[in-house]
């Protein structure tokens, strides 16, 4: 006996979980089927969402633009930088790869 029951799936549980569900969709169905209440929905999420990015925002510390400057600012000057699109190795622009190939 004890075995079944835990073999077996409670049916109270897939009834609930089946009436949530269709709560759910019946919610979802008359926002979208009232055009007054689609809209104040529609503004309750882009209020919230915004809400949330001016937390983010404000928890990070400041905007995109400072966040670029202190980054200017940590690299140094612009004069005592090195050209990171520069290749310094010798051998890079030799074809001496082809040599190689091209001989076996």
């Amino acid at each position: 006996m004890m075995m079944t029951n835990f073999l077996m799936p409670n049916r109270n549980t897939n009834k609930v979980a089946i009436a949530t569900g269709i709560a759910a969709l019946a919610g979802v169905a008359v926002i979208c089927a009232i055009p007054k209440a689609r809209k104040a929905c529609g503004e309750w999420i882009s209020n919230t969402f915004e809400n949330l990015k001016s937390m983010t925002a404000k928890k990070n510390g400041g905007s995109w633009q400072e966040d670029l400057e202190k980054s200017e600012k940590l690299k140094g000057p612009v004069g005592r930088r090195k050209n990171t699109a520069k290749i310094q190795v010798p051998s890079a622009g030799t074809n001496a790869w082809k040599d190689e190939w091209t001989s076996e």
